[in-house]
C-alpha cells in the first residue's frame, strides 16, 4: 500500500474533520458552562424576587390588619361622639346653666410661667451677680453663670 494521493487527501480531510469537531466540542462545552452560570444567576435572582414578594405580601397583610383596626376604632369613636352629642343636646334642653369656668391666671403669673427665667434675666441686666441670682431666683450656680454669660453686660467680658 503506497501513499496514494487519494488516501492522503481522505486522511487529511478526516483529520481536519476530527480537529474541527474537537474545536466545536470545546466551544460547545464553554457555551454550556456559561449557560449554566447564567441559569444559576437567574435562579438566584428569581429566588430573591420570591423572597421580596413574600415580604411585601406579609407587610400588606399587616397593614391590612392595621387598617381594619383603625377603621374599627374610628367607628367606635364616631359612636362615642354621637352619644356625647346626644347627651349634650339633652343637657342643653334641661336649661341648667353651664358650670362657671375657672378664672384665667393673672397676666403677670401667666407670663412668668411661660418664661420662668424672665425675672432672672432682668436681674442680670440690672447687674446682679451669681450669688444674688442663686438666692433670689433659686437657680443653680451653673444656671446663674450661664444667664450672666448670655444676658450680662457685654462690656464686662
Amino acid at each position: 500500500m503506497q501513499n496514494d494521493p487519494i488516501q492522503i487527501v481522505i486522511l487529511t480531510v478526516f483529520v481536519m474533520g476530527v480537529f474541527i469537531m474537537a474545536l466545536v466540542l470545546v466551544w460547545l462545552v464553554r457555551a454550556l458552562l456559561e449557560l449554566k452560570l447564567d441559569y444559576q444567576r437567574l435562579s438566584e435572582r428569581l429566588h430573591s424576587g420570591h423572597h421580596d414578594i413574600a415580604g411585601l405580601c406579609a407587610a400588606a397583610v399587616i397593614i391590612d390588619r392595621r387598617i381594619d383596626t383603625h377603621e374599627e376604632l374610628s367607628r367606635q369613636l364616631a359612636e362615642k361622639v354621637n352619644e356625647l352629642s346626644a347627651i349634650s343636646v339633652t343637657v342643653m334642653q334641661t336649661s341648667e346653666p353651664p358650670p362657671i369656668a375657672s378664672p384665667e391666671p393673672e397676666p403677670e403669673s401667666q407670663e412668668q410661667s411661660e418664661h420662668p427665667y424672665r425675672l432672672a434675666i432682668q436681674r442680670v441686666r440690672s447687674g446682679a451677680n451669681i450669688q444674688e441670682l442663686m438666692q433670689s431666683s433659686g437657680l443653680s450656680h451653673d444656671e446663674a453663670a450661664l444667664l450672666i454669660r448670655l444676658h450680662g453686660n457685654k462690656d464686662a467680658f
